[in-house]
């Protein structure tokens, strides 16, 4: 082993000073904390925030149409582009390209307990829970695919029975929307309001526009939908004038049906006490009636009086015979 010459010190080893690493590991420390604070917030509260978009969506069945049974008492909404046929007791609904029945509902002089059982007579092994629609408690039965929702009022059982064709969301939502109403009240209840038939047609070209219900209480979106619809039919027309500050337009616009299949129109208006209700009257022809196969849709305009009340539409329905 070397050693060093005589007379020197060997070479002492430089140690360091143990307080520096600790000051750089809570540096070091501060800084990743610090990058994941920031990143935190851009993600959570900045600029990177995402959206919750679902909670932005509102409901599904705003700008559906909505039947009405006066004499049963209730209302249920549709997608624009289905149909219902009603016979009696019974109402179903379906697309308009189907005759198949995706949701049915009917009225039952019976006993909730006597239906319930009557079912459970029919398909054996039901699955029974009991579900909330309208702050009215219903009893679901659950039959594979298909579902019964029954409620026992006035004396009466309601059935909405969901065939699980398809459809499951929209059915879902359909069965959601299902209100009760008096059914001793009548539509015509309140103050029948004068209006002005600004239009009324039916498109016929092969263009189709989203069926809609809408009112409008300015001039530029009323011109927007007036000249989109005359922009493609065969017959154009100069856009009325309108004094937005004393009056309301109210526009329907259905969707497409073969000639001779569908007629609509509004039928009357009426002022009540919390809203103004607007009548639109759709009649289909009877089962086996002829139709050809060029499609049109029907709209139509109107003005009247603007009052400070909600506006909503009520569909009635009306089947013609050949």
């Amino acid at each position: 082993m070397n050693q060093p010459p005589s007379g020197q010190k060997a070479p002492q080893m430089k140690m360091e000073d143990p307080r520096k690493k600790i000051i750089w590991t809570v540096v070091i420390v501060f800084i990743v904390l610090l990058a994941m604070g920031a990143i935190a917030w851009y993600f959570f509260l900045g600029p990177g925030k995402s959206k919750n978009i679902t909670t932005n969506l509102g409901d599904p069945t705003a700008k559906w149409y909505q039947f009405e049974s006066k004499t049963f008492g209730y209302t249920i909404k549709y997608p624009t582009d289905w149909q219902y046929k009603n016979e009696g007791t019974k109402t179903s609904f379906s697309p308009k390209d189907t005759t198949d029945i995706y949701l049915e509902v009917n009225v039952i002089n019976d006993t909730l307990a006597s239906v319930v059982n009557d079912q459970k007579s029919k398909f054996g092994f039901i699955d029974q829970s009991n579900v909330t629609i309208d702050n009215q408690q219903w009893t679901k039965l659950n039959l594979g695919v298909r579902s019964i929702y029954l409620a026992e009022k006035n004396s009466q059982v309601y059935q909405m029975a969901d065939f699980g064709l398809g459809f499951t969301e929209v059915v879902k939502n359909m069965v959601d929307s299902f209100k009760f109403t008096n059914p001793s009240s009548d539509n015509t209840q309140g103050t029948q309001m004068a209006f002005d038939v600004l239009a009324a047609g039916a498109i016929s070209s092969g263009e189709k526009l989203d069926p809609q219900n809408t009112v409008f209480e300015n001039n530029n979106d009323f011109q927007a939908l007036w000249q989109r619809i005359y922009s493609i039919s065969s017959q154009p027309k100069q856009v009325p004038s309108v004094d937005f500050n004393q009056n309301y337009v109210i526009a329907v616009l259905s969707s497409q049906a073969s000639i001779g299949e569908f007629e609509m129109g509004i039928e009357k208006v009426i002022e009540k006490q919390d809203n103004i209700e607007v009548i639109v009257k759709e009649t289909t022809p009877a089962s086996g009636c002829p139709t050809t196969s060029v499609t049109t849709q029907p709209f139509e305009f109107i003005k009247i009086q603007k009052i400070n009340k909600e506006v909503k539409f009520t569909i009635n329905p009306e089947t013609k015979n050949c």
